[in-house]
């Protein structure tokens, strides 16, 4: 449904029936799609099937209102279109602040803008736009409010022209970021906000921190996803409904030069992807149980990057919240051969109908158990059951030989009971791969056996 302006009169019992359906099955996952990425994630291998919208990223509007910068590719809005997967055109990107300025300063240029972006979408049968007017700084008072003028002058024309056109915006996660934006007005006009609670740390202090940590640290002054989602929607009076916020989560990790975090670092920060860390060797994997994430150390340098035990908790928190959604930065940074594990979890932790764990409760069980999977060997599809004897957080993952995660099968909290997943690996090669299960304190690592 849009916007309050644009809604008709209707029947309360069916409010109230979309209002439950909505709570239960409409989670976006949103995941941006640079036009560079086609070579590494050709739309043939793009799992449509796993993302609710995708955000093509980038076009531009050039300072007299015409839209520069497009690299169309209608295979990518067909094949989403087949699967119900919605497309939408991403303006601006990272400190666009440059181009949209000057365009959006004059009423004229604006409308000129509005007008090619709708026949652009129009013509080539994009679902809406996404905007993502970015700055280094906040920006201006004045900016702000040319923004808001654009967003409205974008919305009449959208809804006159297709009222089922969306409107989306990229936005920064703190006080800082949004020091001028009047998110109340604005989100007259946007149907949902893609929060980039990612780079809370970008070393601007000289002393290494989380790249997206889910809570505070409890040692730095670094931002975490938690402070942005209280900033946006927390409290009586909230700048955004929670409807409409969707949280960024990073494929990618960031590397520092120091010997941990929160220490001093030297040279630049890195930004390796999360399929170049999982090949990494020599390292060591940490945990930081205040902050959520993950983090890899080799006594000179650490990593900090999500893995999908962290997205899924990631994804958890934003449902516990009743938030909107997960946006991806970017669906190509985890294609790890024919597999993308941290887009999976999030499908598997959002998806409607949590139907994929077979299994009952049961307090008569005594033990934790992984069994052996049957068949094994097997082709393409094995049954791993567990049990646990009491609630416990359950984590069933798959991994290959190197040590690299190749699925996570179950990651959340269960009662005491038997239970079995099927795991599918149609689309893995031959060989030899182990699944594990961690249940409290209890971890269980078994092998299984790929034939073709």
């Amino acid at each position: 449904m849009k916007k309050s302006l644009r809604a008709s009169a209707i029947l309360a019992v069916v409010i109230c029936s979309f209002a439950i359906v909505s709570a239960q099955q409409a989670y976006r996952v949103v995941g941006y799609y640079p036009t560079w990425k086609s070579t590494s994630l050709p739309v043939a291998s793009i799992k449509f099937s796993e993302l609710t919208h995708i955000n093509y990223a980038f076009g531009e509007p050039a300072a007299d209102g015409s839209l520069i910068g497009i690299s169309r590719d209608t295979a990518l809005i067909e094949a989403a279109h087949r699967a119900g997967c919605k497309v939408l055109l991403s303006i601006g990107g990272a400190s666009s602040n440059s181009v949209f300025s000057p365009m959006a300063a004059n009423s004229t240029t604006r409308q000129a803008f509005v007008n090619n972006l709708l026949a652009y979408i129009v013509a080539h049968r994009y679902d809406g736009a996404d905007f993502d007017w970015e700055s280094d700084n906040p920006i201006t008072a004045a900016d702000s409010a040319n923004e808001l003028a654009l967003m409205k002058q974008t919305h009449d024309a959208f809804y006159q022209a297709d009222s089922s056109l969306l409107i989306t915006m990229a936005i920064g996660s703190s006080p800082y970021t949004g020091a001028h934006r009047n998110y109340a007005l604005l989100s007259q006009y946007v149907d949902w906000y893609n929060v980039m609670t990612y780079d809370l740390d970008q070393g601007w202090s000289g002393y290494s921190g989380y790249n997206a940590a889910l809570y505070a640290d409890g040692f730095s002054n670094d931002y975490s996803v938690d402070q942005s989602v209280t900033y946006l929607s927390g409290g009586r009076f909230p700048l955004i409904p929670k409807s409409k916020v969707v949280v960024g989560v990073p494929f990618y990790g960031k590397q520092f030069n120091s010997a941990t975090f929160n220490t001093q670092f030297t040279g630049s920060p890195g930004y390796p992807l999360y399929s170049d860390i999982v090949k990494l060797t020599g390292w060591t994997r940490n945990w930081d149980d205040k902050a959520k994430v993950p983090y890899l150390s080799n006594g000179s340098s650490v990593i900090t990057y999500d893995d999908s035990m962290s997205i899924a908790l990631k994804c958890q928190y934003a449902k516990s919240r009743s938030l909107a959604g997960i946006m991806i930065w970017e669906i190509s940074q985890d294609v790890i051969g024919s597999t993308q594990p941290l887009l999976d979890v999030i499908w598997d932790q959002l998806r409607s109908s949590p139907d994929h764990i077979q299994g009952s409760t049961d307090d008569r069980v005594l033990e934790y158990r992984l069994f052996d999977n049957y068949p094994n060997p097997f082709n393409p599809s094995t049954i791993i059951r567990f049990s646990v004897p009491q609630a416990s957080p359950v984590a069933l993952r798959v991994f290959d030989l190197l040590g690299r995660e190749i699925a996570t099968l179950v990651f959340e909290a269960l009662p005491a009971g038997t239970y079995s997943r099927e795991w599918n690996a149609a689309n893995l090669s031959s060989g030899v791969y182990f699944y594990r299960l961690q249940a409290g304190s209890y971890v269980e690592t078994k092998r299984l056996v790929l034939l073709r």
